[in-house]
This record gives structure tokens, sequence and C-alpha cells, in this order.
């Protein structure tokens, strides 16, 4: 039956969940110095558009050697973004001790939080899909992320659903919740991506 076979609709299907898990796996240990979270996940977003692209994936190689490539300039964008997001943090935080200026400085943060979470989703499936520096990574997934954002939208809906499936699945959805989050991100910005090539 064709359902069995290699081209199947079965065999398709697990071979997705085998590839999800191995993902998810190896970027769980690729991330545990914390500060190479950001070329982990360059590196799973680059292997993830192989795959959606339906091109052919050695997980272990491809993941590798995207982390190695991208190592420096991803763990730069990780420790801006950091910085940005413990800044916002600093910020909100202090505003129990300004109760007067309380909702001025509610009101301004908010955006730049909004727009921080925006280059945050957008930048390393860029910077896994094109050779960018450091600041034009980050300006262009601004730029991107900015013109699309109802894609913005259903990234963040999308992430919403599989966090939801945790409650409802809890061990199968555990072993391949980051990949198949990242998928679903990657999934809606593929062809988003492409249109800015120009600029990369």
């Amino acid at each position: 039956m064709k359902f069995f076979k290699t081209d199947g609709i079965l065999y398709k299907a697990m071979q997705l969940i085998y590839q999800l898990l191995m993902l998810n796996i190896l970027w769980c240990l690729f991330s545990i110095p914390v500060f190479t979270i950001g070329a982990s996940t360059t590196a799973l977003y680059y292997v993830l558009g192989k795959i959606i692209r339906r091109e052919e994936v050695n997980e272990f190689k491809d993941f590798y050697r995207s982390f190695r490539q991208n190592f420096k300039h991803a763990t730069g964008i990780f420790f801006i973004l950091c910085a940005a997001y413990l800044v916002i943090y600093t910020n909100l935080n202090f505003l129990k001790y300004t109760p007067g200026l309380s909702t001025l400085l509610f009101l301004v943060q908010i955006p730049v939080l909004l727009q921080v979470a925006i280059v945050s989703l957008v930048v390393f499936p860029m910077l896994s899909r094109y050779d960018l520096t450091v600041l034009n990574a980050i300006k262009i997934a601004w730029l991107v992320g900015i013109r699309h954002i109802f894609s913005c939208l259903l990234c963040t809906a999308a992430v919403a659903v599989i966090f939801l499936l945790v409650k409802a699945v809890p061990a199968a959805v555990l072993l391949c919740l980051i990949s198949l989050t990242a998928m679903s991100i990657y999934f809606v910005f593929n062809n988003v991506l492409e249109k800015y090539r120009s600029l990369c």
C-alpha cells in the first residue's frame, strides 16, 4: 500500500517526527552553556528551512555546520537581545518607585518591548538563511517584522497553540517542543524571507 511506502503519508509523518525529535535534542545539547542559545537557534532554523524546502538533510551535520558558521554573529545578537530585555525589565520594575511617572514610562516601554520581541522572532530565521552582519541582521529583521506584522501575530498564535498542546499531550509534545515551535515560525516566514534576498 502506498500509505506505508517511503513516499506515503505515514512514512513522511514519522520521518518528520524523528527529525523534530533529533533537532530538539541537538538544540538542548548545544544550548547547555546558555550563551550559545543564539547559535543553536540559528542552526535549528537552518535545518528546518531545508526540511520545509524539501532539500536533503543530515540533521547533525547540517546543524553543526550552521552552528559553527553563525556562532559569532548569532551569539552577538543573542547578547544584544538579552541586554535589551534586561533594560526593559529594569525600567518596568522601576515603575513602582516612580508612581507619578509610571503611566508615561509604561506607555514608552511597551512599544519598545514589542519591537524587541519582533526582532527576536525574525532575526534568527533571517540569519540562518542569509550571511549578514549583526547590525544588518537586526535592522532587516526589524524591517521585516514591522512590514509583516500579521505574520508575527500568526507566529504568536501558532506558538500559543503549541503551548496549549503541552497541557493536552505533555510527554509527546515536550519531546519536540522547541523544534516544533521553531518550525511553525519558519513555515510562516519562509516565503516572506525570500522577498528580502536583495537586501541581504
